[in-house]
């Protein structure tokens, strides 16, 4: 899922403080943002000072929990015929669990996408090939071994998933996405989990030689209850690395310790290849 399917959501919505004071509204993406818009508004609201932030939680109409954290307060629009529409802007959106605030959240797995992590790995996992009895073309997929790094409270592995698409007459596509996933040895807070993801986001943007970004985030809670967060600002998905990084994942795979917590310990080693001092992990 992509931020900008969230589009055209309705809703009821309310205050985790005051459940029963629910209005309607609906989700919309414009601008590359998700903005709430409601027909009403909510009880105590006018309480909060102009700096303060809430939360909204609602559910769709197929049933499905949404959270908006970190919301400003609103900024209210005259409709026709003379009713109020108030807008609001959340920070974070959740989807699939309800949570009064970033606080409020606790982790087994948090899984990362990141935009250009498949060129990292560099898996060669496609290959076509005709045949030339017969004019027909064979793909072939494999998928990549699985590997996992011991960090001490939690292990990374990589994540992977393959979806295909064919309408049987004009177009094949094929698509494989690698995930980055944290499983916590016991339950994690939201900071403790974002820690880790930027200690690893650090290490790749060294490999890479220029910052990667993240392009989604699924995550399970201590009841293993899966949703999904979005961070509420404007992603290009559509962005290319370049052809070359400084170390590649192949570089460093074979490596007794491959990657490390950046924040905690800093561990160089350095690879003769490229006479680059990269950090390491426990790879199994």
């Amino acid at each position: 899922m992509q931020l900008s399917d969230i589009n055209g959501w309705m809703g009821h919505w309310y205050l985790p403080s005051n459940k029963d004071n629910n209005i309607n509204g609906i989700l919309e993406f414009s601008d590359g943002k998700i903005k709430l818009r409601t027909i009403g508004y909510f009880k105590g609201l006018r309480d909060l000072e102009a700096n303060e932030y809430l939360s909204i939680c609602g559910y769709l109409f197929n049933g499905k929990s949404i959270s908006l954290l970190s919301c400003s307060k609103p900024r209210q629009q005259l409709s026709i015929p003379g009713m109020c529409l108030f807008e609001y802007s959340p920070s974070i959106v959740i989807i699939g669990n309800e949570f009064s605030s970033i606080e409020d959240i606790s982790l087994n797995s948090i899984t990362i996408h990141f935009i250009g992590l498949e060129e990292w790995l560099a898996h060669g996992i496609f290959s076509i090939a005709k045949d030339p009895q017969n004019n027909n073309f064979n793909m072939n997929y494999s998928m990549p071994s699985s590997c996992e790094a011991d960090m001490g409270e939690y292990y990374i592995k990589f994540d992977y998933n393959f979806n295909i698409h064919c309408d049987k007459f004009k177009e094949l596509s094929a698509v494989h996405k690698a995930g980055v996933k944290f499983e916590f040895k016991e339950t994690s807070s939201w900071k403790q989990a974002m820690d880790a993801v930027c200690n690893f986001k650090t290490f790749v943007t060294l490999c890479l030689g220029t910052e990667i970004q993240i392009d989604s985030i699924s995550a399970k809670d201590g009841d293993n209850q899966k949703f999904d967060v979005f961070y509420n600002t404007n992603i290009n998905s559509n962005i290319k690395l370049k052809n070359w990084f400084f170390i590649y994942f192949n570089d460093i795979k074979d490596i007794d310790k491959p990657f490390i917590k950046l924040n905690n310990v800093v561990i160089f080693q350095e690879i003769s290849r490229t006479k680059i001092p990269t950090y390491i992990l426990d790879l199994k």
